[in-house]
């Protein structure tokens, strides 16, 4: 089975039902814990010269301790049957959370093409996990499930300028395994902002994204390779600086002490995605000439 196989349900699962069961999950269910301890297994249960099991990885565990910030159990390279199942206890009680952290960790000193990222990617798929085997900073690790043409397409672009690093960022902390909606959005805007001041605003020694929108309000006319457009409608420089417009003003949180504001005073998690997709079209279009004076 692959990402983009037709999803084959069980007997008897149908309507509604199919809906909840085919939903995905971003934390671990308790039907998925014998076959990811599989895959953990075959990572640190390291092979001898003749293919068996010859030592356990506890040095890899007292890295986890110090990377995650977490109390391990303590392990010897001996420890080749205990080990597994002393970790597996200690996990229990840490939670599906804390184990998902211990994945992407192990995930994060393997090389992209690996075949242990392989199977994990195929169990997380039959299992119908929100999450999906990626990158994220130039390692392996988790991120967020969505579809392949969207991803197809970041991962274009974020190899495209200053504005395409700072997509990268953007990404990571929006879908990546610990989100920070607010460092988000902020790197979204920073992001479309590095990608946009060179065009709009070339000169400009102190450039921002209000100066670009500035710019643009004030009669500078920047339009979009469209060859048609609506008559006496909506233009494409319009599409362009509302879009601007849209990712700047929805950053709510950039300045404090709002009165009387009826919004929280973070992005949500749903804002900060947004913002980031909207992110990938405004840097794309910026970084690959597609924006005309």
């Amino acid at each position: 089975m692959t990402p983009t196989d037709e999803h084959w349900l069980p007997l008897g699962i149908e309507g509604d039902e199919a809906v909840t069961f085919t939903a995905p999950w971003t934390e671990i269910p308790d039907w998925f814990q014998e076959s990811l301890w599989k895959w953990i297994a075959g990572i640190l249960l390291r092979r001898n010269s003749y293919g068996g099991e010859g030592s356990f990885d506890a040095p890899r565990i007292r890295q986890a301790e110090r990377v995650l910030h977490v109390t391990l159990p303590h392990l010897e390279d001996h420890n080749v049957n205990s080990g597994p199942g002393a970790l597996r206890e200690r996990y229990d009680q840490l939670g599906p959370a804390a184990l998902l952290a211990f994945v992407d960790f192990l995930m994060s000193d393997l090389p992209v093409r690996h075949a242990y990222l392989d199977i994990l990617e195929q169990i997380l798929v039959e299992a119908g996990s929100g999450w999906r085997v990626s990158t994220r900073a130039g390692k392996s690790g988790l991120v967020k499930r969505l579809p392949a043409g969207v991803t197809d397409a970041t991962a274009a672009i974020v190899q495209r300028g200053k504005g395409g690093k700072r997509l990268a960022e953007a990404w990571e902390a929006a879908f990546g395994i610990n989100p920070n909606p607010s460092q988000a959005y902020r790197l979204a805007v920073k992001a479309v902002e590095a990608a946009s001041a060179p065009v709009v605003i070339p000169k400009d020694p102190d450039p921002s994204m209000g100066k670009v929108i500035g710019r643009m309000l004030q009669g500078g006319q920047f339009r979009l390779p469209h060859l048609r457009e609506e008559p006496n409608g909506v233009t494409s420089h319009d599409v362009l600086l509302y879009n601007l417009k849209q990712l700047w003003w929805g950053q709510h949180d950039r300045h404090d002490g709002l009165p009387e504001s009826s919004l929280p005073d973070d992005v949500t998690q749903d804002e900060a995605e947004s913002a980031v997709l909207l992110a990938v079209t405004l840097v794309g279009w910026f970084e690959t000439g597609k924006v005309q004076p």
